[in-house]
């Protein structure tokens, strides 16, 4: 082979590299820190309060509340904005005594409420939603 001919390929090949290196250097500094209580990761987003009269017994039945069905949904976590539903069978609450896990610290005890959305290969109920006392 002429050293002509290898030229373009070599210019090619060092402008692919510095372009994936560019790509990279932008990946790795949108990355939050590790430990970052304000990253996306780790937010979570208070939703509403409710008066807990009498939710407490609700919740603790495994019976997600009226008053907390219609908050969620008033707020667009509906079917028809592409969220799960939180008819009777489709969900779980599970009381969790050392609460979750929120910007690095273990909040005080709730209830998860974990859904079903009935996935062909992950069949497993997610964690969507929090309740705190």
């Amino acid at each position: 082979m002429k050293p002509s001919a290898m030229k373009p390929l070599t210019i090619s090949g060092f402008i692919t590299a510095i372009l994936l290196i560019a790509l990279s250097i932008y990946v790795v500094e949108d990355l939050p820190a590790f430990g970052d209580e304000n990253s996306p990761v780790n937010k979570y987003v208070k939703l509403f309060n409710v008066d807990a009269d009498g939710l407490v017994e609700s919740l603790n039945a495994g019976i997600l509340p009226l008053q907390i069905k219609i908050k969620i949904e008033d707020m667009g976590f509906n079917k028809e904005e592409n969220y799960p539903t939180l008819e009777e069978g489709n969900y779980r609450i599970e009381w969790s005594e050392k609460g979750s896990f929120e910007g690095g610290r273990l909040s005080e005890g709730g209830w998860d409420v974990l859904i079903n959305e009935g996935e062909i290969f992950y069949n497993e109920p997610i964690r969507y939603y929090f309740i705190f006392k």
